[in-house]
């Protein structure tokens, strides 16, 4: 019986060689670095995306902030604005509104004697407290008719526009002229009737008010007894 010897060939060597154990390590090595730099490269690109989108929320909100700001400036000094305010109405009130329907009806027949024009009639209706834009004033609406010559008049309502008193003029109409002057200047010099509508508001009195409360009874006695009044 013979026996043979097998020499490995060159290839089988070489397999061997690769498969040692050294050369699996650094293979094992190599596979590990490759995934950690595949992880790594995601987790930047993950991390940038974050990035960005963080900044673009925060532009977001800076710019809802400064849209806030903008939306919140005419509400700076409210509260002084409304001080302010309330303190012009409250003057406003006192100095120009009258307490009494008879200051209303002296402060006009007042006027009209200066301007030389006679009031012959002054009917006034009270608007009723629920209708009123304001629980503390009274809305008063007057109708009323003058006579005098056409200037004297114009003079008149242009008084009645610039009075301490507040007047609101809502009508006027001429309703009829009588005879007088020439012709060329007729409109300037006749007398004529003047229909007109005004509308003010009455105050509560106020305690400074007692204190000129006893003239001004005095003044629209003698107006009352020159013109007649309805209500």
């Amino acid at each position: 019986m013979s026996t043979s010897t097998v020499t490995p060939s060159m290839n089988s060597r070489r397999v061997a060689a690769a498969l040692s154990p050294v050369n699996l390590h650094i293979a094992g090595v190599m596979v590990l670095l490759a995934l950690n730099i595949y992880l790594a490269v995601h987790l930047f690109l993950a991390w940038n995306k974050l990035r960005q989108s963080g900044s673009e929320a925060v532009s977001q909100q800076q710019v809802a902030l400064k849209t806030a700001d903008i939306a919140a400036q005419p509400l700076r000094g409210l509260d002084d604005k409304l001080s302010t305010a309330r303190a012009d109405a409250d003057k406003f009130t006192e100095q120009r509104l009258s307490y009494a329907w008879s200051q209303v009806l002296a402060e006009l027949g007042a006027l009209a004697k200066k301007q030389n024009v006679r009031l012959t009639r002054v009917q006034y209706t009270e608007t009723a407290a629920e209708d009123s834009p304001d629980p503390d004033l009274v809305e008063i609406r007057m109708d009323m008719t003058l006579s005098g010559d056409y200037r004297p008049l114009m003079q008149f309502l242009n008084s009645v526009e610039r009075d301490k008193t507040f007047f609101v003029i809502g009508a006027v109409t001429f309703t009829g002229q009588a005879g007088g002057g020439n012709n060329n200047n007729a409109l300037a010099t006749s007398v004529v009737n003047l229909r007109l509508r005004l509308t003010t508001y009455l105050r509560k009195p106020l305690p400074s008010d007692s204190k000129q409360e006893t003239s001004t009874k005095e003044v629209s006695t003698r107006q009352e007894a020159g013109h007649e009044v309805r209500r």
